[in-house]
């Protein structure tokens, strides 16, 4: 799931998807890379940078915490996570090539085959967020470059 892409459909911006081939060599930002959003004359890359100037330009809905400690707490979580996001930005083809291998040696049943009833917890929350609209519209099945094969 695109976590810039739920933010837009989550705020209500109104926007225009522009899917873009890498494995073509597609672009539409000087630095090559995705995701990219252009935005209020802007363009920006990154997708903690998009995040955090979604939330700073538009904050009605906001995802993030009034309270300064748990807005605290959720910077502290996000930078946990960053080395996966740099990972994931340095190397897309990387990316890619790997989900085409996961997928064609096990498939994507239950995202990777993971026994989910192993993890109560997660496998709720997952649940209930598939059933939130942003959720539904923001899923990669509904995206207008997902293969016809794979849409819900």
């Amino acid at each position: 799931m695109n976590k810039n892409r739920l933010l837009i459909i989550w705020k209500r911006i109104d926007y225009e998807y522009c899917p873009v081939d890498l494995l073509e060599g597609a672009q539409i930002n000087p630095y090559k890379v995705i995701p990219t959003l252009k935005i209020d004359e802007n363009v920006l890359s990154q997708s903690i940078a998009i995040l955090e100037y979604l939330e700073e330009t538009r904050p009605e809905k906001s995802l993030l915490p009034n309270d300064s400690y748990k807005r605290a707490l959720v910077y502290y979580l996000v930078g946990q996570s960053l080395a996966q996001a740099i990972a994931g930005d340095i190397q897309p083809l990387h990316y890619i090539r790997t989900l085409q291998y996961i997928e064609s040696t096990g498939g994507n049943k239950n995202k990777f085959g993971i026994d989910m009833t192993k993890f109560p917890l997660i496998q709720r929350i997952a649940n209930d967020l598939s059933e939130l609209d942003a959720f539904k519209k923001a899923h990669p099945q509904n995206q207008i470059d997902c293969p016809a094969e794979e849409r819900n």
